[in-house]
């Protein structure tokens, strides 16, 4: 996979598990109001994103593993979609749980399948460099998130927020289904060889036989 080209995907799959992941901060008292949930219960919803965080990291890798990096992030990003869309129509507190608790599974699986894909794609030159890159976007994904989310609240009811990270997570999910993987980009590059093969054999050819005419051409003319 060509990473340096794929970097901006990756970033913006980081982005969106993190701001996904703490946008429902600003929420807790409109939770709390709306669907009557105890604020004992808001902080075990809140809690179950971290449970799932932890025990998501090596079930991830061994997906990376058996599947490759494409497949893996299509996979958590459509997890991911899903738990954002299940926030914006569900109202039961044992539902707000599961889905939060999925929610951090797909968080710590996309983290670690796309620092897997830099970690066999990079060097030791680059390797660094698209790591920080990688923080960088998380980062900032927690910083936009609880601010989105509460401007949003103040003027659209509560599942806009969530709708919007859903759509983001699906059109990611669309733009990765184009990466190309490394054998896909070599059976291309390999592909455009054998088909520029001929013509420049056959160029070659023509510059050939025309410069061994033009050294026929004088011994002609001295016999």
């Amino acid at each position: 996979m060509d990473i340096r080209r794929n970097l901006p995907l990756l970033m913006t799959i980081c982005f969106l598990s993190q701001m996904g992941g703490f946008m429902i901060l600003p929420l807790f008292p409109l939770f709390i109001e709306e669907f009557g949930l105890s604020g004992w219960m808001m902080g075990v919803i809140f809690a179950l994103f971290y449970v799932g965080k932890v025990i998501g990291g090596v079930p991830a890798a061994a997906l990376y593993r058996k599947l490759g990096g494409k497949k893996a992030l299509i996979l958590m990003l459509i997890l991911l979609a899903v738990c954002m869309g299940g926030f914006a129509l569900s109202s039961a507190g044992v539902v707000f749980g599961l889905l939060r608790l999925l929610q951090g599974l797909a968080s710590t699986g996309l983290t670690v399948v796309v620092r897997s894909i830099i970690g066999d794609g990079g060097n030791v030159e680059n390797r660094g460099l698209y790591n920080g890159y990688i923080s960088s976007s998380e980062g900032g994904g927690m910083v936009l998130g609880p601010v989105l989310s509460g401007w949003l609240a103040l003027h659209w009811p509560l599942s806009v927020p969530f709708l919007l990270v859903t759509v983001c997570c699906l059109m990611a999910v669309i733009a990765a289904m184009g990466m190309k993987t490394t054998a896909q980009a070599r059976a291309t590059h390999e592909s455009g060889d054998m088909l520029n093969a001929p013509l420049i054999r056959r160029f070659f050819g023509c510059r050939k036989a025309r410069t061994s005419g033009q050294l026929s051409t004088p011994g002609a003319s001295h016999g």
